[in-house]
Order: C-alpha cells, then structure tokens, then sequence
C-alpha cells in the first residue's frame, strides 16, 4: 500500500502540466479477514473494499485560497460475508464523495464536499439486498475534499484495527506523503472554513479540542 502512496505522490510532483493534475484509479481492493466487529448483521467474517476515484486537481504557487479540485468521483464499496450451515450470504455497503456542481439545480443542502452513505454504487445492487433497511442521499455530510492518497488513509484507518496497520502509519515516507496530500487538499480547504470565525482569535486551544482531536485524519508529522 506504500507503493501505491509512492507512485502516486510521484505521479502529482511529476507532472508536466503546470496548471492541473489529474488520474483514476479504479477497483483498488483491500481485504479484511477474521471476524469483524460492530456489523449489522453479525458474524461477518470477511469484508472486501474497493475503493475508485477520478479527480482532476488545480496545482497553486500563489497566496490565493482556491479550491483545490475541480472535479471528484470517489467510492468506497463494501461486501461482508457471513458463512451459514448450508451457504454463504453476503451484504453491501458503499460511501461516495462527492463535490457539489454548481450548475445543477438542488432541492436539499449540498457541502462544497461532502460524504454520503449509498448512491449510484449501492442502488445497482438492487432493492433485493438490502431487506428492512431504509437508505437515503441523505445527509449529505460535509467533509474535506481526498485524493487517492487520503483516499487510501480514511480506508485503513477506518476500516483496520490499529494492530494491523501501524507499521505503515508509523511509516515516515507514508506520513510524508500523507502530509503533501493535506498540505494541498485540506489546508484551503479548512483555511476557507476557519475564514468565519476570523473575529475570534483564539491563540490558546482547550487541551482535547486541538485540530487533531477534531480531525484525527490529520497528520502530525
């Protein structure tokens, strides 16, 4: 998985285009075995993620807060198996990023970014899977713009107990690449959000409410 951080990260500072920087990547699949804890239903034994993302970046040497991304397609895809007597059944799940199109006419809230369980992903399953569940576009959840990068991160971090992945996170080339990755996507981005509250200037933080307890994603390398 550093590799695929490496190749990345080398992919973006290598690029000839001065003014955009963009890539897909599709069908990047991880795999957790064993038992999974705090599944709906239980005994899952096994869960496969496929993660998918095209984006298109804007590359900034200048002092302006801009949006970092002119365009996002991300897709986080779950399928748990559960091993019965006599078969095995299996279950989906799915989270998209999205970013908002500003000529598109909407009836609800849309964040610049934001973060919803199910779409397109999950609907071609089909209403036959999914039982008594009930599942909305709704909320759409505000969350920071990702590249394949953060991609990856929000992945193990997310779906890996610590015991598992530490020795990568602990990684300094994997912090590093992890840290370019926020510098350029997340630093506007929260920079634009904190640009409200420029009345309150706070140089002192509460122990506990420091930005990476509110965001622990954030890297501290």
């Amino acid at each position: 998985m550093l590799k695929v951080c490496t190749n990345a990260s080398a992919r973006l500072q290598n690029s000839q285009n001065i003014t955009e920087w963009k890539y897909e990547c599709g069908n990047l699949k991880f795999s957790i075995e064993g038992t999974v804890s705090g599944t709906i239903p239980q005994q899952i034994s096994f869960v496969e993620i496929f993660f998918n993302i095209s984006t298109i970046g804007v590359f900034s040497n200048d002092d302006v807060c801009r949006n970092p991304l002119s365009e996002l397609n991300f897709d986080v895809e779950l399928e748990g198996f559960r091993e019965l007597e006599d078969k095995i059944d299996n279950y989906f799940a799915s989270w998209h990023l999205d970013k908002n199109i500003k000529s598109t006419q909407t009836s609800y809230i849309h964040p610049e970014y934001h973060l919803t369980f199910g779409g397109n992903r999950l609907e071609g399953k089909g209403v036959d899977n999914f039982g008594s569940i009930l599942i909305l576009s709704s909320p759409r959840i505000a969350y920071p713009p990702m590249d394949v990068i953060l991609g990856i991160d929000f992945i193990l971090q997310n779906y890996f107990p610590y015991e598992k992945i530490s020795k990568i996170l602990d990684e300094s080339r994997y912090k590093e690449i992890v840290l370019n990755s926020q510098q350029r996507l997340w630093k506007p981005y929260y920079s634009a959000l904190s640009s409200g509250g420029n009345s309150l200037s706070y140089t002192t933080f509460k122990q506990g409410f420091e930005h990476f307890n509110l965001n622990p994603h954030i890297s501290q390398a």
